[in-house]
C-alpha cells in the first residue's frame, strides 16, 4: 500500500459533495481529532471522511493558518449522514468517535465497523492494536505516527493543515483498507458471525452504558453477595475437611 490523496474541504458545498458521496456509497470510513482524550466533554476540532481506499478528505474546524468552515454548519451537513441507522460507518477505535460525536450533537447511528476490535478479535494476544501496527501488518503501509504530526504538548487544532489534513485523511482511508483485509480474514476463521452480531452492537451498548452509567439493584447486588460469602464458605469448610483426611495423622 502507499499513501492516498487527501481533499482539504473548507466549506459547505465542498462538505456536502462528500456527504453526497458517503451516503451514495453505503459504506465510508469517518474519524475525529480533538485537542483532548476527555471523550466525554471534547469536540472535534476535525474530521475526515472516506468512501474508497485511495482517497479521503480532511475537513478542520479550528486551524492555525486558514478559515475553516463554520462548525455549526458543519455539524448541520454531517449530523444526518451519521444519524442514518441503514449506513455502514468504517472506523479504528469508534466508540471515542462515538462519544465525541455525541457531544457535538451529531450522534453516530450507523452500523459500526471497527478495524480495532477486528484486529483483537482476529489475534487477541497482538501486542498493539494501534492503527500503525495495524497497517504496518495488514497493509504493508503504517501510515504517520501522530507524534510527528503533533509534538508533545501540540494541540491538534494548532497543527498546520498542511500535516494535518494528510494525517486526518490517512485515517480515515486506512480504515477502509483495514476492513478489505480484515473481513476476508474473520470470514476465513469463521468469525464474521461474531464479529457482526456481537462484537458491533455491544461496542454501541458500551458506548451507551459508559455515557448513562448502570442502574444496580443495591438489594439484590447486597443479596448476591451474600450468596457468594455462603459458597465461598461451604468450599473452604470441603477444602479443609478434605485436608484433615488426607493429613498424616489422620491416615
Amino acid at each position: 500500500s502507499k499513501s492516498g490523496s487527501c481533499g482539504l474541504v473548507l466549506d459547505e458545498a465542498g462538505l456536502s459533495r462528500w456527504v453526497d458521496a458517503a451516503a451514495k456509497a453505503g459504506v465510508f470510513a469517518f474519524d475525529c481529532e480533538t485537542d483532548s482524550l476527555d471523550e466525554m466533554t471534547t469536540m472535534p476540532v476535525g474530521f475526515s471522511l472516506a468512501v474508497d481506499t485511495d482517497s479521503a478528505c480532511y475537513v478542520p474546524l479550528s486551524a492555525p493558518d486558514t478559515a475553516c468552515i463554520d462548525a455549526d454548519s458543519a455539524q448541520r451537513i454531517l449530523a444526518p449522514l451519521l444519524a442514518r441507522a441503514d449506513l455502514v460507518v468504517v472506523g479504528q477505535n469508534l466508540k471515542f468517535d462515538m462519544h465525541i460525536m455525541q457531544n457535538w450533537g451529531a450522534p453516530i447511528m450507523c452500523a459500526p465497523w471497527d478495524t480495532l476490535v477486528a484486529a483483537w478479535l482476529l489475534d487477541p494476544e497482538r501486542d498493539s492494536l494501534k492503527l500503525e501496527s495495524l497497517g504496518a501488518s495488514y497493509l504493508g503501509f503504517g501510515g504517520t505516527p501522530y507524534a510527528e504530526v503533533a509534538p508533545k504538548g501540540t494541540p491538534f487544532s494548532a497543527v498546520p493543515t498542511d500535516k494535518a489534513a494528510p494525517y486526518g485523511a490517512e485515517d480515515a482511508y486506512m480504515a477502509l483498507r483495514l476492513k478489505s483485509v480484515m473481513e476476508k480474514e474473520l470470514a476465513g476463521k469463521g468469525l464474521s458471525e461474531l464479529f457482526a452480531g456481537v462484537e458491533m452492537p455491544v461496542l454501541s451498548l458500551l458506548a451507551r452504558m459508559e455515557r448513562e452509567g448502570i442502574l444496580v439493584d443495591s438489594k439484590a447486588l447486597a443479596a448476591y453477595g451474600r450468596e457468594l460469602e455462603a459458597e465461598l464458605s461451604r468450599v473452604q469448610r470441603s477444602e479443609e475437611h478434605t485436608s484433615e483426611l488426607q493429613s498424616p495423622n489422620t491416615i
